[in-house]
């Protein structure tokens, strides 16, 4: 199992409190929250880097996979890139950013989250037409 550094786990604390979230345990290295609406976010480290996924139920068509992919144009998120993808059974739409250590601080992840969960909120909306 992978053992999550201290200084990790207290920057993870912080967002959290900072955003409203109340307590996150992380479960060995990984931790997550699901909210009112059926978006679940998933904080995970894998030793090295953490990453940061949101995702909500997705139809499993042709068009919603076009724009989840579309999600992850680098032109909608400048500051670091955004990994797309599909879960299934139930179809979830997954947006994740990975950050290094370097990159985590309570500020960075919470602009991380704020980012995922924009570029999340367009998503759904595109693809409930």
């Amino acid at each position: 199992m992978n053992v999550l550094p201290r200084w990790i786990n207290q920057a993870v604390s912080d967002f959290a409190a900072a955003a409203g979230f109340g307590g996150i345990l992380f479960n060995g290295s990984a931790a997550a929250f699901r909210f009112e609406n059926g978006v679940t976010l998933r904080i995970e480290h894998s030793g090295r880097a953490l990453a940061m996924a949101l995702d909500a139920p997705s139809p499993e068509t042709p068009d919603a996979a076009r724009a989840i992919l579309a999600a992850a144009d680098p032109f909608r998120s400048p500051h670091f890139p955004v990994r797309a993808g599909m879960l299934s059974d139930p179809p979830r739409a997954v947006l994740a950013a990975v950050m290094e250590p370097a990159d985590i601080s309570p500020g960075e992840l919470d602009r991380t989250f704020r980012t995922l969960w924009n570029l999340m909120e367009n998503l759904r909306r595109r693809i409930e037409r």
